[in-house]
This record gives structure tokens, C-alpha cells and sequence, in this order.
């Protein structure tokens, strides 16, 4: 069961646009490199790895990030997967 107090601070998150801010940070980072790890995205924008978690899973939904591939982390020299953007294609007419 989810407590009250959980259920309304999501509610603030998602309506203060937090959520919305910080998936374009995330989407933002991963346009600008190489495919990273939600530990090195939590490291390169400053927010925390549990936000970063729901935020990636929230983008790969909507299909704008997939898995790249499974690899290994370098910080924790675990198995994680790493994450890039998806190309949007535009219609030209």
C-alpha cells in the first residue's frame, strides 16, 4: 500500500515539472554522448540514481531512449546497460 505522504509528494513532482526537467537533462546527456550507464548519467547531471532510474524508464515508455547494450560498469565493475537516444525522424513534407 502507498502512504498518503508518497502519494503526494509524486503528485508535487510531477506537477512542480521536476520530473519533466530533469527527463530532459537525462535525454539532453545522452544526445551529447556516447551510450552511458544511469550511474554515469546520475554522475554527469547531478541528479540522484533513483531519480534517474524512474526518469529513464519513464523515456524508454515513450520511446525515447532504448538500451544500446549490456555491458559492464566501470565504477562498480557490475552488470549494467547502457542507454542512448533514440533518433527522431521528422517528416520532411
Amino acid at each position: 500500500m502507498v502512504k498518503p505522504t508518497s502519494r503526494s509528494s509524486y503528485y508535487q513532482h510531477v506537477y512542480k515539472g521536476t520530473a519533466k526537467t530533469q527527463r530532459e537533462r537525462i535525454l539532453k546527456c545522452l544526445e551529447n554522448s556516447k551510450p552511458l550507464t544511469r550511474l554515469q548519467i546520475s554522475d554527469i547531471t547531478g541528479i540522484r540514481l533513483t531519480s534517474v532510474c524512474g526518469r529513464v524508464n519513464a523515456l524508454i515508455e515513450n520511446n525515447q531512449v532504448s538500451v544500446d547494450h549490456d555491458g559492464i560498469d566501470p565504477a562498480t565493475n557490475r552488470p549494467a546497460e547502457y542507454l542512448s537516444a533514440c533518433v527522431v525522424q521528422k517528416e520532411l513534407f
